[in-house]
């Protein structure tokens, strides 16, 4: 008789204290000073990339979903420190550490983090989508004011409060949905051979 395959082995916790993302920092630290150098060029590159971002959204005259691509970084930024996680897993399993193995990254999971990425890049484009349907609802279909105007128009009308705290609530709610599906699958996904579904 051939036996079933016995079940998988977890090897992640799923009962952590909330004091360990601090713990998590404390070792963060530890591995920046670990070729610190290779680290701030990669923070530098992913620096440079989100300004030619801004700078072709300005560019091509799609400034109205500039305010929502700020915040849509902070969606895609889990995938975008996937050098970052790279390093300090390097470093733990005593590895050689380089930037050019932070940047061409090759996870056992294969490209799993590339459906995870394209998950978050698809979030991103929903909350841009949301952003502009809030802006919608609150000062009807007129055309964006410019970068110029917008700011007075958010900060010293009612109806731009009352949009700034809509939108900050629908964002954040984005942000947490974000972080919740990538925050630790992203590292689990570079360090073994799972599923992006699991």
């Amino acid at each position: 008789a051939v036996l079933p395959p016995t079940p998988r082995k977890q090897t992640w916790n799923r009962q952590l204290a909330p004091s360990t993302a601090f713990t998590w920092l404390v070792v963060g630290w530890r591995d920046l000073k670990v070729q610190p150098l290779s680290s701030l060029i990669y923070g530098a590159l992913v620096f440079l990339v989100s300004v030619a971002i801004v700078v072709g959204l300005v560019v091509f005259g799609w400034d109205y979903i500039l305010l929502p691509a700020f915040a849509g970084f902070m969606v895609v930024g889990p995938l975008l420190a996937i050098g970052l996680y790279e390093k300090s897993r390097r470093i733990a399993s005593g590895e050689s550490v380089s930037l050019l193995r932070m940047i061409f990254v090759k996870p056992r999971s294969g490209g799993q983090v590339l459906f995870t990425g394209i998950l978050l890049c698809l979030l991103m484009l929903l909350w841009m989508r949301a952003a502009v349907i809030i802006y919608a609802l609150f000062f009807g279909l007129r055309p964006f004011p410019g970068l110029d105007h917008i700011v007075p128009m958010l900060f010293t009308t009612p109806t731009g409060w009352m949009m700034l705290i809509v939108g900050s609530v629908v964002g954040g709610l984005f942000a947490a949905f974000s972080f919740a599906i990538s925050a630790l699958s992203i590292p689990m996904l570079l360090n073994e051979r799972v599923d992006a579904l699991t």
